[in-house]
């Protein structure tokens, strides 16, 4: 006879039904273990490249090469490494310097590699083997999550775990790119699991298990940074008086424990520094630093903050490699970014937009199964002792995560969901061993939750929960790599195909992975400046079939007003937005004079044409870029006073 609350679920003994559920949860995990690799093929088969994979595989190859690290430093090292491993050996041209000899600028002669990988004739073969590598940390992540769940929970919150973070649309999408967001996730999820375990029952192996696991999350992403901390803060609360350990004593005492961090913290750092050779320089057989980490917080008005001084103590004393201080160094001194948020631009983000981002981006079961977990007292009498230290890490990287002005997307906040779905499956698996009631919404909700993330598949980059109106939606509410990151260009290349579009229309576009159509194209800035010769100038007004990629507006403030009308037709899971009639678009063309001035100054240094080009912008400038036309028409105007004083 079931029970008629959350809270009064028998305790677990060994008998015929725990183990029917050990061997239910072992089932569960196996088809999750082959599911996993279907939904990434789906999403591999489907998806084109987004703006960040190909910069990160033409890095990735020249450290293997010759240890450039001078080469988009702000990622570190791990997925490229890994993600180039299958190229490692291949001879690769387009780059413009010789392996370790000068520093690759980022946002300038990174992109100009990537753009030569991408245009090879090997490109999207190169783009599959790296994306294939990289499922080991879904598969991590997955098996982490079982494992550390059974754990805490039981047989039952395991195998739904296993189910929910399998199907998780975002976690599927950022799992399946060559990007450091998985890989930090997976990384610190193991971190924060053995530091527990630690705990419970502490061993030398299980320190070092610890420390490994900190290391390799330190050498995925910067976001890693505070990690120790966190698990610090995890094996203090998980040590709490009145905690007991796996052999029924009062646990490891206070000091042992603070010394037991300290050794994994050292550990973890001799293994950051492992991934750059053990060598400080950025360029192989440099002596002299590649990089003026002060010059950059000076460029952006920060070299007083407390980042820029952090950031040349380590310098200073050579406390963690160059690469990795001068990749801290341009996160920090540029993580004012704009955001595109409900239909609105605006110059930075704000505190409020991760956790708006996650009740988008998250299923619905997912979600309300979290509240539950955290708002029913039933849950907290039965499980508040093994879900505190689970909230340390949540609560303080989505912290962290709130004081960012960078926001551009929900993968920055990748890191939490695992938490969250643990704790929704401890909810839902209390439910399950309730009363039929309790037992008919927990089963309910993970069905929703499983049923939209597979309707979502394979774009799972753009998904939305039904709250907000499906995928379809999404592009109403958050821009950049929430909706689209330049994989939709092949749906959007084989649409205008079918629909032989080729005059009289137009398209928006946001990425550099893509070839020119036949139709106009509106002003990107990237794929503008890298053009072989200067584009057309665009009309202040225009009729016919306009296609969008939500990716534009995270460009320029000029094509927002476009995502607020209503398109005649969406495709791509809201990837591609079609609008047909007449359009006043006088700040697009406005941007357009605006980048047609930048190459006549930066590529044809003709900086009369610019002027020329900058006063075309002046009237109908977009907000977004008002700014950087002031500067563009300073430089122009010295460049010219210069050369006339040459004279």
């Amino acid at each position: 006879m079931r029970s008629s609350s959350i809270g009064t679920a028998a305790a677990p003994v060994r008998s015929v039904s725990s183990w029917n559920e050990r061997r239910l949860a072992r089932v569960v995990l196996a088809l999750c273990l082959v599911v996993l690799p279907l939904l990434r093929y789906g999403f591999l088969r489907t998806n084109t490249a987004t703006f960040d994979e190909f910069t990160h595989l033409q890095s990735g190859y020249r450290y293997w090469q010759c240890g450039e690290f001078a080469n988009n430093p702000e990622h570190p090292p791990l997925v490229k490494f890994l993600a180039a491993a299958p190229i490692r050996k291949w001879q690769i041209g387009g780059y413009p310097t010789a392996c370790g000899t000068a520093v690759i600028t980022s946002r300038g002669m990174d992109i100009q590699a990537a753009a030569a990988l991408f245009g090879s004739p090997h490109g999207e073969e190169m783009l599959w083997k790296a994306r294939s590598v990289l499922i080991v940390f879904p598969l991590v992540l997955l098996v982490a999550v079982f494992f550390a769940t059974r754990s805490w929970f039981g047989d039952v919150a395991a195998a739904i775990a296993a189910v929910l973070v399998t199907v998780e649309p975002t976690l599927v999408a950022h799992g399946s790119l060559v990007t450091t967001d998985m890989a930090v996730t997976a990384m610190m999820f193991v971190s924060v699991w053995a530091a527990i375990e630690f705990v419970r029952k502490p061993s030398v192996l299980r320190m070092v298990g610890v420390g490994i696991a900190i290391g390799l999350a330190l050498t995925a992403k910067h976001s890693a940074l505070p990690l120790p901390f966190i698990v610090l803060g995890t094996m203090l609360v998980a040590r709490m008086p009145g905690r007991r350990t796996a052999n029924g004593d009062a646990g490891i005492s206070y000091p042992k424990l603070l010394g037991a961090w300290a050794l994994m913290s050292a550990l973890a750092f001799a293994g950051l520094w492992a991934s750059y050779g053990f060598r400080y320089a950025a360029l192989p057989h440099e002596t002299k630093a590649s990089y003026d980490t002060g010059a950059m917080f000076a460029a952006t008005h920060m070299e007083n903050t407390t980042g820029a001084k952090v950031t040349a103590f380590a310098v200073r004393h050579q406390l963690l490699p160059e690469a990795y201080v001068a990749g801290m160094a341009d996160i920090m001194s540029s993580g004012v970014r704009p955001t595109y948020f409900f239909g609105k631009w605006y110059a930075k983000g704000f505190w409020y937009y991760f956790p708006v981002a996650l009740a988008i981006k998250m299923t619905i079961g997912v979600l309300a199964l979290f509240l539950i977990a955290l708002l029913a007292p039933a849950v907290w009498r039965e499980h508040g002792r093994r879900m505190a230290p689970l909230l340390v890490p949540l609560v303080v990287f989505l912290g962290f995560a709130l004081m960012s002005k960078a926001n551009i997307g929900v993968r920055h906040v990748l890191p939490v969901m695992p938490y969250m779905i643990v704790l929704a499956a401890a909810a839902a698996s209390l439910m399950v061993k309730g009363s039929r009631a309790l037992a008919a919404v927990a089963v309910a909700l993970i069905v929703v939750s499983v049923g939209s993330a597979l309707y979502a598949a394979p774009s799972q980059v753009s998904y939305a929960n039904e709250l907000f109106g499906g995928s379809n939606h999404t592009y109403r509410y958050l821009g950049d790599s929430n909706v689209d990151w330049g994989q939709s260009s092949g749906r959007l290349a084989a649409y205008l195909e079918e629909q032989h579009l080729t005059s009289n229309c137009a398209v928006a576009s946001g990425t550099l992975w893509r070839a020119p159509s036949k139709c106009l194209e509106l002003p990107n800035f990237v794929a503008d400046i890298y053009a072989p010769q200067v584009r057309a100038a665009v009309a202040e007004r225009f009729e016919g079939t306009l296609v969008v990629q939500p990716l534009a507006a995270s460009w320029s403030s000029a094509y927002v007003p476009l995502l607020r009308r209503k398109p005649d037709e969406i495709h791509g899971k809201g990837t591609i937005l079609v609008y047909r009639g007449s359009f006043d678009i006088p700040e697009i063309a406005a941007l357009s004079h605006l980048y047609r001035g930048f190459y006549y100054f930066e590529r044809l240094q003709d900086p009369v044409h610019a002027l020329e080009e900058f006063g075309l912008a002046e009237k109908h400038c977009p907000e977004s870029d008002r700014e950087f036309l002031a500067w563009m028409t300073g430089a122009a105007k010295g460049a010219l006073a210069g050369a006339k004083g040459g004279k």
